[in-house]
């Protein structure tokens, strides 16, 4: 977006008087005493440093600004400058009669329409002139060129004029540059126009007073201006004037300062001169503006000019970006000069959007060159965080980021996700150390030999490698170096933990270490498959079974204070037996809102609510992913479904599942009970504990109704956990005995036992029978969700002893 001022005075054109022109010659031949007159060089660069105003002049046209978008022709105001603009686009399509002109009206005073009757272009067959304003301005233009007053009447252009009205504050699009207005204090009213295109903000305000300073009053234009990259500011007056000239409509340059600074504008153009201004009297109120600015010590960096005719200001910076890559190369580098902010936002993703995979060609490595960059914005850090979640698993790493970048990643608690490289080169290198690695023959710590790559994923890649000082096969997951230090740190000692455990349905983890800045652990290698590849071969599964095994790792780990926290059908191997794998590794999204993090989250479908919102996770959480498993299961698919993982991820915290039973209605109420208490978004309404599920699912395998059509799985016969001392249920024990005795004695007695599913009741009658002699136990079974007949436990224990 390019500014160009075609005419700065307000009320009425004034052309420079010539004895005011003969004084600035004067002035500047005083001031070249030491300049060679003789020499055309030195002559030019004398005048060339001059001020613009005495080397040149404001000009004396009204209001009209010309707004360089790319294709279309912007034009703010019609003044007496309309008329040179005019000549300038006969050089292109309104020259052809191909051109379309989008002219905005701030109001209809004459000053800014005075010019319309001499536009040329309007006179052109084909051209297509449309006229946008507030006000109802159709007929005010007509009039204009009345033959009382011009000696052509409106109809006599040839062009198509198109006469569009506008409502105050109304959203406007013209391709890709977004429009809006707002009234301004001025007689009559006139209007200002906000521009905004690829992140570059122009503000026309011209014509307005500002009466009333106060914070209140001045709100809603702080809110309209703010943040505009050039600021059209009217400032006819002087401070004097403006105070005494009330309700004349115009305003003062020391005015706009402090709006300006309110607004965090950053250039602010002085505009709508008094037509008794000359050059001399505006480089006066310049240099008075700048005093007052520099009194108010201003922060920002705002910068002021006098708007004059011919002032170009170009709003879109030359290209900081610079792509370094090759298709075919395995590392890329984006290098960026500047300020990575909304305005180098289009720039920066054009150049990435030269780099697309295809079948053969996967994504380099990126490099981010930082070394460069002197600001990072909220919009810039959004454009890193998304190139993190189009890399995916190929490493994205910043170099040479300035302690300001760093300070504004880590203010918005985004420092652990990404890796940071001092240099370009000390990055290269890290990914050459990467890429050597997973060479087949390649020796890691001089013990790990690497065999073979088994496979990627975001957080790294595994490699199947040989133990030589075992001699064992083992399996070696190198971390991407896209994590950050601290992130790896966590890993490290998360990993320690995990260590520790030592169980048949866990996988081992033998070492984890650091070696040329990459972070691997080497782990047991279970050669088989995962429970996602037997899922999506859509064979038969003994799924209770399978549910069995992943709960008694998850009771064992759970006992020794390790929860799993990602918990998924791909971290489930199955080899002779069932194997959990890659427990702990929840540490890259410790403490973060999800949501707000959705690049980082491979797996959503798996997550608890807890864990989405930050919170700490605790066994529950792994009960939560256990529900969502054994829904899919049971029903042949997930819970939670959706095209992204951000749209998953609200699903979780915010919907209810489906009933399984609408999948699948030969499932068992009991079943689905069981799935929906797992899957209930507050963790104090699951079940407690991995024990209380297991004994849930184990009178459920021995239900004489199937839960579902798998009666002709054969799997191994999985052992119930052996039976532990039963703690805590003394008194109920004891009051059961003394019952018994009373029985015993001929005194009949019935005892009911309840309590939701699970806490153990059918574990204190088998503690009990074990404790008695002389007793014949009748077993009978049903659960009030199935829907049996009344007493049908009774029904089912008598029958069978009768």
């Amino acid at each position: 977006m390019k500014v160009k001022i075609w005419g700065a005075r307000g009320s009425i054109p004034s052309p420079i008087h010539p004895a005011e022109i003969r004084e600035k010659i004067i002035g500047a031949l005083l001031g070249a005493k030491e300049v060679d007159l003789d020499d055309p060089l030195a002559v030019r660069t004398y005048a060339n440093n001059l001020s613009p105003l005495i080397s040149g002049t404001a000009g004396g046209n009204t209001a009209c600004i010309e707004l360089k978008t790319g294709n279309d022709i912007i034009i703010i105001d019609a003044g007496s400058g309309l008329r040179l603009l005019g000549n300038e686009l006969l050089k292109g399509p309104c020259g052809r009669g191909q051109g379309v002109v989008h002219l905005f009206l701030s109001h209809t005073h004459w000053d800014h329409i005075q010019g319309f009757p001499f536009f040329v272009p309007a006179f052109i067959r084909g051209n297509h002139i449309k006229i946008y304003s507030i006000h109802d301005v159709a007929d005010t233009i007509t009039n204009q060129m009345n033959p009382a007053t011009f000696p052509v009447t409106l109809d006599y252009m040839q062009s198509t004029i198109e006469f569009i009205q506008l409502t105050a504050g109304q959203h406007l699009r013209l391709g890709d540059v977004h429009v809006r207005s707002m009234e301004l204090p001025h007689p009559g009213k006139a209007y200002a126009f906000r521009f905004e295109q690829r992140g570059s903000v122009f503000v026309y305000a011209s014509d307005a007073e500002y009466k009333n300073l106060s914070e209140d009053h001045l709100q809603p234009y702080l809110q309209f201006f703010s943040g505009a990259d050039v600021l059209i500011f009217d400032s006819q007056f002087t401070l004097r004037e403006a105070f005494l000239k009330e309700d004349w409509g115009h305003s003062s340059a020391l005015i706009g300062v402090d709006i300006a600074r309110r607004a965090a504008i950053k250039q602010l153009v002085l505009f709508h001169h008094d037509p008794t201004t000359n050059d001399f009297d505006l480089q006066l109120m310049l240099e008075e503006t700048l005093a007052y600015a520099a009194e108010q010590a201003i922060e920002q960096d705002l910068q002021i000019l006098v708007g004059r005719e011919g002032l170009e200001i170009d709003l879109m910076p030359a290209s900081v970006c610079r792509l370094l890559w090759t298709e075919g190369e395995a590392t890329a580098v984006l290098r960026l000069v500047g300020d990575l902010d909304e305005r180098v936002v289009v720039d920066l993703q054009k150049k990435l959007g030269d780099i697309t995979p295809t079948a053969d060609v996967a994504l380099p490595a990126l490099i981010f060159d930082m070394e460069a960059t002197t600001r990072l914005s909220i919009a810039g850090l959004r454009v890193l965080i998304d190139l993190r979640q189009r890399w995916g698993n190929v490493p994205l790493v910043l170099a040479g980021p300035s302690s300001h970048v760093l300070r504004v990643i880590k203010l918005a608690d985004y420092l652990d996700f990404f890796a940071v490289y001092p240099s370009v080169q000390q990055a290269r290198n890290a990914l050459e150390a990467q890429r050597n690695l997973q060479l087949p023959g390649q020796i890691l710590h001089n013990r790990y030999r690497i065999e073979t790559q088994l496979g990627k994923s975001d957080l790294g890649f595994l490699l199947k490698a040989t133990d030589l000082r075992l001699n064992r096969p083992v399996v070696v997951k190198v971390l991407s170096i896209s994590f950050s230090k601290q992130a790896l740190e966590r890993f490290i000692d998360e990993t320690r933990r995990i260590a520790q455990l030592n169980a048949p349905n866990i996988v081992t983890v033998y070492d984890c270490n650091e070696e040329n800045g990459l972070v691997y652990l080497v782990s047991e290698y279970c050669p088989g498959k995962t429970l996602r590849d037997l899922l999506n071969s859509g064979q038969q599964l003994p799924t209770l079974d399978i549910a069995l095994e992943i709960l008694q790792a998850l009771e064992y780990a759970h006992n020794k204070g390790v929860v799993h926290g990602n918990l998924k059908p791909e971290n489930v191997l199955i080899t002779d037996e069932i194997k959990l794998t890659d427990f702990g590794l929840r540490w890259i999204e410790q403490g973060k809102r999800l949501t707000e993090t959705p690049a980082i989250v491979s797996s959503p479908e798996y997550l608890a609510p807890e864990q989405i919102l930050g919170q700490p996770v605790e066994p529950r959480t792994d009960l939560y992913a256990f529900g969502v498993i054994l829904y899919e299961l049971f029903t042949g698919q997930r819970p939670f479904l959706g095209e992204t993982a951000a749209d998953i991820l609200e699903q979780h915290l915010n919907e209810t599942p489906d009933s399984p039973r609408q999948h699948k209605p030969e499932i068992s109420r009991l079943l689905e009970h069981l799935i929906l208490k797992l899957l209930t978004r507050e963790p104090e309404h699951r079940y407690a504990t991995a024990t209380q599920v297991r004994r849930v699912l184990v009178r459920l395998r021995h239900t004489p109704h199937p839960i579902s059509q798998q009666n002709d799985v054969t799997w191994k016969q999985i052992p119930i956990l052996r039976q532990s001392n039963l703690i805590g249920r003394e008194i109920q024990l004891e009051r059961l005995r003394s019952l018994w005795h009373l029985a015993q004695s001929g005194q009949g007695q019935i005892a009911l036992i309840t309590g939701e599913a699970g806490i153990g009741k059918t574990r204190l009658i088998e503690e009990l029978a074990s404790q008695l002699t002389a007793v014949t136990v009748l077993v009978g079974h049903c659960s009030e969700l199935e829907g049996h007949t009344p007493y049908q436990p009774f029904v089912e224990a008598f029958r069978t002893y009768t």
